[in-house]
C-alpha cells in the first residue's frame, strides 16, 4: 500500500493569520446581514471574503475544503440573488459551517491530516439548505490522479 505524500505545514502556518483575518471579516459580515437582512452590501462583503479564502486553499491545494468553500459561497450567493429567503434555520447551518471551517483550519494548522471529509456533515447541510437533498463524501474527496500506470503485459505467445 502506498502512503498518501505528506502534506507541508509550512505553507500552512504562513497564511493562517490572513485566514484567521478572512474567516473574522465573513464572521462579522454574515451577523450584520443576519440582524439586518436587507443588507446586501454586508452579505456582499461576506461572500467576497469567502471568495479570497476560496482562492488561497486553492494555492494550499486543499481539495476537499475547496468544494466545502464553493458550496458555502454558492449558498451566500443564492441569497443576495433573491433565491432563497432567511431563515433562522438558515443562520444557524451557516453559523455552524463557517466554525467548522475555522477549526478545520486551526486544526491543520496544528499538524493534524488533511481529512476534509471530517468536514461531511456540515457540508450535506449546506447542500440541503441550498435545497439539494443529496449529498456524497466523495465529493470532499479528490483522489490523486497523476499516476504513471504500467503498459498492459501482452497475451501473446
Amino acid at each position: 500500500m502506498i502512503a498518501p505524500p505528506e502534506f507541508n505545514v509550512l505553507p500552512r502556518l504562513t497564511v493562517k493569520p490572513g485566514l484567521d483575518v478572512s474567516l473574522g471579516k465573513v464572521s462579522r459580515a454574515l451577523e450584520q446581514y443576519f440582524s439586518e437582512p436587507s443588507s446586501l452590501d454586508a452579505l456582499r462583503t461576506a461572500i467576497d471574503e469567502l471568495h479570497r479564502i476560496h482562492g488561497v486553499l486553492q494555492m494550499l491545494s486543499l481539495d476537499g475544503v475547496i468544494a466545502y468553500c464553493g458550496e458555502l459561497e454558492k449558498l451566500l450567493q443564492e441569497f443576495a440573488a433573491g433565491l432563497l429567503q432567511l431563515t433562522p434555520l438558515h443562520q444557524a447551518s451557516i453559523r455552524r459551517a463557517l466554525f467548522a471551517l475555522t477549526h478545520y483550519l486551526d486544526a491543520l494548522a496544528e499538524g493534524a491530516s488533511n481529512t476534509a471529509l471530517r468536514l461531511f456533515n456540515q457540508y450535506q447541510e449546506i447542500l440541503q439548505a441550498r435545497g439539494i437533498e443529496s449529498a456524497f463524501e466523495v465529493d470532499l474527496v479528490c483522489p490523486e490522479l497523476n499516476v504513471e500506470l504500467q503498459e498492459p503485459r501482452s497475451s501473446c505467445c
